[in-house]
């Protein structure tokens, strides 16, 4: 069960400067079971903050610089799991003692909004104290619940844990037109986001993902809009104990829709491809990556309608 009630305000302190502010308090309480098979419950009350500011010198610009504290109470699983969970192919043991998690963040933006470009961007950085997180032993579990060291059974065994971690990122998204005619405009998206993560005198984080980077054209007309987009997502080798290294791989998608009736607007004939190189792509965040990878080429042909 959750309770919670919350606010938010903004103050001008001047035409060009705002402050805002908030705050949240929870009241949670976790039922459960643990592997000791006794009825535990939980009660647990997060508190989280926020205050910020936001610069607007024009338009144009945008400055905002944000710190916020924000407690988070344990999951159900991270409490009480205790057993198979087939989706990851992971046998996971909850630990019912965990205490509330709490990230010191602050992070600092800025806007852009030009007649041709627009653009955001963002440097971040968060502190934990009690970060939980799942951690791999290096055993491996049968569904009976017998687990040995090495990989002979087809179970991964997972213990969720905590401990303080730290994680630091960047990330950024352009859009500039590069052509506007009567009949629709052309556009060129670039985006890239990177984060680190480290535990306190553990070594990395499991499962974050690697830096992206991103590239794509946009055609927006009367009749037909297209979009391709390439992304590549680079190798992930900073990972922890259990965990294996990622390849790198290149992801092309196109987008293709074309209206064939002006006097029915509503009525579209679609293509959509995705994975166009059929390139091998595994999820660096999966606990199962090292067997089932993402999906290949794929092609889809629709006609949608749209009554208003």
């Amino acid at each position: 069960t959750n309770q919670a009630v919350f606010g938010f305000a903004e103050a001008p302190l001047s035409p060009q400067l705002r402050l805002q502010f908030g705050a949240r308090a929870e009241r949670v309480e976790v039922r459960g079971t643990p592997a000791d098979d006794v009825p535990t419950s939980r009660s647990l009350t997060p508190l989280s903050a926020s205050v910020g500011l936001l610069f607007e010198p024009s338009e144009q610009w945008r400055l905002g610089l944000a710190l916020s504290s924000a407690a988070r109470a344990p999951a159900q699983t991270e409490l009480f799991a205790r057993g198979v969970h087939e989706a990851t192919a992971t046998w996971e043991i909850g630990l019912p003692s965990l205490r509330r998690e709490r990230a010191n963040s602050a992070e600092a933006s800025l806007r852009w909004r030009g007649e041709r470009v627009h653009a955001d961007g963002s440097l971040w950085v968060t502190n934990f104290r009690n970060y939980i997180y799942g951690e791999l032993t290096g055993r491996t579990c049968s569904e009976e619940g017998d687990c040995v060291s090495g990989d002979s059974e087809e179970l991964i065994e997972l213990l969720y844990t905590q401990r303080g971690a730290r994680f630091q990122g960047a990330e950024g998204h352009a859009e500039i037109e590069l052509l506007q005619v009567s009949n629709g405009d052309l556009h060129l998206n670039l985006q890239a986001d990177v984060v680190r993560a480290t535990l306190d005198g553990a070594g990395n984080v499991p499962r974050i993902p690697p830096w992206r980077v991103g590239v794509g054209f946009a055609w927006q007309g009367q009749r037909v809009d297209a979009a391709i987009v390439g992304r590549y997502a680079g190798r992930q080798s900073r990972v922890s104990a259990g965990e294996s290294p990622t390849a790198g791989y290149f992801n092309l998608d196109l987008d293709f829709a074309w209206r064939p009736w002006v006097s029915i607007p509503g009525v579209e004939v679609a293509i959509s491809g995705r994975n166009l190189t059929d390139s091998l792509q595994r999820n660096a965040v999966a606990f199962n990556k090292d067997e089932v990878i993402l999906p290949g080429r794929e092609l889809r042909l629709q006609l949608r309608a749209r009554f208003d």
